[in-house]
């Protein structure tokens, strides 16, 4: 049987769960504000869109799906010593070092242990760091492909 989008998605989340200690994590976004600083740092999996790809009429459609992973850090406003964008940035590296240690010798893809075909970031990277606000955080956006 085909993976389903609930198990693809269950499966990213599960992973970019486990690259740092977030006090929230959800597959559903939260507005910045309802991130107070007792909630930071956290972690969001929102679904952004699907792509179909049809190679040939003889092959089946390959899925692609889209997700947009937000990670959030508030320090507040109190401590001006404090840099939002510290958090951000550490969770962004164990990102990358969580995509390295999942790629396949020889493929070179990220399978999610064979449960997709490939997952992999995919465009910019939005970030915003802060400085005045007390408030950073990036959107990482993934694409998932399923056979």
């Amino acid at each position: 049987m085909p993976t389903t989008r609930e198990q693809a998605a269950n499966a990213l989340f599960t992973q970019l769960h486990a690259i740092a200690k977030f006090k929230v994590s959800a597959r559903r976004l939260f507005e910045p504000t309802q991130v107070t600083p007792a909630l930071s740092p956290a972690l969001f999996l929102a679904e952004a869109g699907e792509t179909y790809y049809n190679a040939s009429p003889q092959s089946p459609p390959r899925r692609a799906l889209k997700f947009a992973a937000a990670i959030y850090n508030n320090v507040g406003g109190a401590d001006l010593a404090a840099i939002p964008a510290a958090v951000v940035n550490d969770a962004l590296d164990a990102l990358d070092a969580l995509m390295t240690s999942l790629r396949e010798s020889g493929s070179g893809r990220v399978t999610l242990g064979g449960l997709v075909y490939h997952v992999r970031i995919e465009g910019e990277i939005v970030k915003a760091p802060g400085e005045t606000t007390g408030f950073a955080m990036a959107i990482v956006p993934f694409e998932i492909v399923l056979p």
